[in-house]
């Protein structure tokens, strides 16, 4: 029995070493930004649902070559798949895809491959708008079961992602249909020191998604709608913004190169081999919800009366890159959601914003300054700045009247307190379009007045 014991205590202790290295070593960031579930609809009068946030909406842009571009992670996809074939083939047919003047395709990850899925959509969950609807049933990736290479994750048409034989397709003697879908970087990714950190305060902040999650999960297990109230009314680390994750963003915490748990234990010590609810519903199924098995890191579905776990998130609105490091304090600038299908907010944005928009073809819709118009209501002293004395195309986009007096220079306000831009195209049959640079006026903060007369200028690019 003492020598059991001893080996169960050799194997954690060789469980966590494992665990700590994966986190420690660097990894590249193929995704600027996770997108959405693309989820619109609700299902449910109780707050929290997957519906009802809008971080970083789907959007893609068919190039007309055979090739999709994803605008919110940044990566290329092969418009129709490759058909279906053995992940052997599939390899091949990737290394040597020449399409839309590239030969760099690969296998996505599962991280990718999960990205571009869309939970608002059934049988196939795709966007079926921008990719061609084909008899697939799956999709290959790039990556094997841990605890068995002859497993390989595939995506659905159903919406999950799963460990599947190779023989389980049909060119390998199987009944399932498993086709390729290939997938290039536009650009060199960057890369993060780690794909976690502690950030000591019961918070875990994910450096390839932006997300800060909850260290421990929540005590009991509850149904969805329990789950959603549980996370709205969440107070931790002196934030009370808290939500219960969509379904990719439960994903994305799962790790390929681990199981039993599938998410890092060494960050996440109590995660267990649990079920975990997303806000994210069955469209065609309403009554049941999306959730994680931290088992392998599955993602499947249950009734929502159905008691599982949670662990709770905030942020990942996190659109922009400030090339001049320009904050306000230390809080960069940030534009979300980017893509925009009709409006973005810039956070954290001084007085005068210059804005130059685009839409999904690359045409300028509107430039000119943005001003700010009145308070946005209870909390943090924000400011809403509706935009003011735009340029708009004829028949494209219509902008507000700006009342004289918001043109006054100065505006009460306490030193550390910041803005949000609200820019809003009032026309629904505009295409969706993306931020792509703030010409910023940055006004100083006079004895809790802002002067606009005094004001030094940066540009933010925005990616």
């Amino acid at each position: 029995m003492k020598l059991a014991s001893n080996k169960r205590f050799i194997t954690a202790i060789l469980a966590l070493v494992l665990c700590q290295t994966i986190s420690a070593q660097s990894l590249p960031k193929t995704m600027r930004r996770l997108p959405d579930t693309g989820q619109t609809q609700s299902y449910t009068n109780t707050p929290g649902e997957d519906a009802d946030f809008s971080i970083n909406s789907p959007f893609f842009i068919q190039n007309g070559d055979g090739t999709v571009t994803d605008t919110v992670t940044g990566l290329m996809w092969q418009q129709t798949d490759g058909g279906e074939m053995t992940i052997e083939n599939a390899t091949t047919f990737c290394e040597n895809l020449t399409i839309g003047g590239h030969d760099d395709w690969r296998l996505p990850t599962t991280y990718e491959a999960y990205s571009m899925l869309n939970h608002g959509k059934s049988n196939p969950a795709l966007d079926i708008a921008a990719f061609t609807n084909t008899v697939a049933e799956y999709w290959w990736t790039s990556q094997h079961d841990v605890t068995n290479a002859s497993k390989i994750w595939v995506t659905n048409k159903g919406g999950g992602i799963g460990n599947h034989l190779k023989t389980e397709t049909v060119s390998a003697g199987g009944t399932k249909k498993i086709h390729v879908r290939a997938v290039r970087e536009i650009e060199t990714p960057p890369t993060v020191s780690s794909h976690f950190s502690d950030n000591s305060d019961g918070t875990i902040t994910d450096h390839l998604t932006d997300l800060v999650w909850q260290k421990t999960p929540a005590p009991d297990s509850m149904t969805w709608e329990s789950a959603l109230v549980f996370s709205a009314n969440l107070s931790l680390a002196g934030h009370d913004d808290w939500r219960l994750p969509n379904i990719k963003e439960l994903q994305s915490l799962s790790e390929v190169s681990i199981a039993n748990p599938s998410v890092n234990s060494a960050f996440f010590p109590q995660i267990g081999l649990k079920k975990y609810w997303a806000s994210t519903s069955l469209p065609n199924q309403t009554t049941k919800a999306w959730y994680l098995d931290t088992r392998f890191g599955i993602t499947t579905y249950a009734e929502k009366t159905g008691k599982l776990n949670l662990l709770c998130v905030r942020g990942g609105q996190n659109g922009s890159v400030s090339t001049n490091d320009l904050t306000m304090g230390n809080t960069p600038i940030m534009a979300f959601p980017n893509p925009f299908a009709d409006h973005v907010i810039l956070k954290n944005a001084p007085e005068n914003v210059f804005c130059q928009m685009s839409n999904a073809l690359g045409q300028v819709v509107f430039s000119g300054m943005a001003r700010r118009l009145r308070p946005a209501g209870v909390g943090h002293g924000q400011l809403r700045l509706w935009h003011a004395g735009l340029r708009a195309l004829p028949g494209r986009v219509h902008t507000h009247a700006v009342p004289a007096e918001s043109q006054r220079g100065r505006k009460r306000l306490l030193p550390g307190q910041h803005f949000l831009v609200d820019l809003r195209i009032l026309e629904t049959g505009i295409h969706p379009g993306v931020l792509r640079r703030a010409h910023i006026q940055h006004a100083h903060l006079l004895s809790g007045l802002w002067d606009a007369g005094l004001h030094v200028e940066n540009t933010v690019w925005f990616h």
